[in-house]
């Protein structure tokens, strides 16, 4: 049954991409969905690309090791969405191109595109890598069969891959959106589940999670406190 569903759920994601796959027929149709997406998919689209199967698996360990210090990186969000929706956004949408890296052609020259465009292919690389494997390696583990970790892997990367080629960024977005829906659907079912089954409820899980420390931000003076919640957590998420 659970496989059955994991399929359906994988033919419904193809079926979109081919669905978006029709009327593309210029770059502007490819990349930018004609300009014709509105702001609520574009920015679940965001919220779902940003947050992968890695996150579901780290965030917990990360929260027991760190506790509410992880909301420092969170701060970040107060001075860069501001700067992107004002500054950033508005500049590349009178310039009409297609990526930053055409900007920087025109701005420079190939050479500075090209240098570019490979630092990030290879960091997005090495991230889409782990993406993948992360989450199938838990998959592989909960079936209890090792033997699925690399056709799960080839799979879903030439999924990706396909539904991304024939139908542009309008078929990302719309499967963004949907996967959005999957994944905190499942993570509000599974929050809500969890306090259900815990005696005492949300009070008595917020108590217990209280009595090791996990809601206490550390002392400014503690010794590495601002260098951490500055080197480790502001600064990425802001950059």
């Amino acid at each position: 049954m659970d496989g059955s569903i994991i399929v359906a759920y994988l033919v419904a994601i193809a079926l979109i991409g081919f669905y978006h796959s029709r009327g593309q027929k210029t770059l502007e149709d490819f990349f930018l969905a004609s300009k014709s997406m509105r702001w609520l998919p574009l920015g679940i689209s965001l919220m779902a690309a940003l947050n992968s199967g890695m996150d579901y698996l780290a965030q917990p360990s990360g929260t027991i090791k760190f506790g509410i210090l992880l909301l420092v990186g969170n701060l970040s969000w107060f001075f860069l969405y501001p700067y992107v929706f004002y500054v950033t956004l508005p500049f590349y949408r009178r310039l009409g191109v297609y990526s930053v890296y055409e900007y920087l052609e025109r701005r420079f020259d190939s050479s500075v595109r090209l240098l570019t465009a490979t630092i990030f292919l290879l960091w997005r690389l090495g991230w889409m890598a782990t993406a993948l494997y992360v989450p199938c390696l838990a998959l592989s583990a909960a079936t209890g069969n090792d033997q699925l970790l690399k056709p799960m892997i080839v799979v879903l990367g030439l999924l990706v891959t396909a539904y991304t080629m024939m139908g542009g960024i309008k078929a990302v977005i719309w499967i963004d959106v949907a996967q959005f829906c999957v994944m905190f659907t499942g993570l509000t079912l599974t929050f809500i589940v969890v306090v259900w089954n815990i005696p005492g409820g949300l009070p008595a899980t917020f108590n217990n999670v209280t009595e090791v420390g996990l809601v206490e931000m550390p002392a400014a003076h503690e010794e590495g406190f601002l260098a951490s919640a500055w080197n480790y957590f502001f600064i990425p998420m802001t950059f």
